[in-house]
């Protein structure tokens, strides 16, 4: 069924608890190791609400082919959507940018508590280079020039934190500072 319109139902799912950020701020998790970015539907709805509350609406499209995923949640799952999720992402400079999150969806039993993957069909489409030093752990997307130890303009950073699980992660919820950039 369609994810819209959007309910109230607060992101609750035990793994989606364990992968939240303490201070209650939505997240994707950095995973190079899921080949394609991936969420459950109670984190769209959620952030879908969230992103609603600022006048930010998402959309969503029927695949062509159900997307069908192992080794996350429980057992096989299948994709049927896809959501074109509003995000704000802030950046190692503090200025906070709109970006759109395009993702398959899961619900179910299995699939409805799944986190959201960055996965890595969409960091290699943007170069992405991962940074872990401690205290300095960024998400780098080079701007044209490609990039050396200096950065090329154009050159997005964003600052990852650590989730109780121990995942990177970027927020991806700050709506409110859209406008103070």
């Amino acid at each position: 069924p369609p994810y819209f319109p959007i309910s109230e139902k607060r992101c609750d799912g035990t793994f989606l608890v364990q992968t939240r950020l303490p201070d209650g701020r939505l997240s994707i998790i950095v995973d190079p190791g899921a080949w394609t970015n991936l969420a459950g539907g109670r984190w769209v709805r959620g952030m879908a609400v969230k992103a609603a509350q600022h006048n930010k609406m998402p959309d969503q499209v029927k695949l062509n082919k159900p997307l069908d995923v192992q080794g996350v949640g429980h057992g096989t799952q299948s994709a049927q959507w896809a959501a074109r999720m509003p995000i704000a992402v802030t950046d190692r400079e503090g200025q906070t940018k709109e970006q759109t999150f395009e993702v398959p969806t899961l619900e179910g039993e299995g699939g409805a508590d799944v986190p959201a993957l960055l996965g890595l069909r969409s960091m290699r489409a943007k170069n992405a280079i991962l940074e872990m030093a401690p205290g300095k752990e960024c998400l780098t997307f080079p701007g044209e020039g490609g990039y050396k130890i200096d950065w090329s303009p154009g050159t997005v950073h964003l600052p990852l934190t650590v989730a109780p699980s121990g995942h990177y992660v970027i927020p991806c919820d700050s709506y409110a500072q859209l406008n103070q950039t």
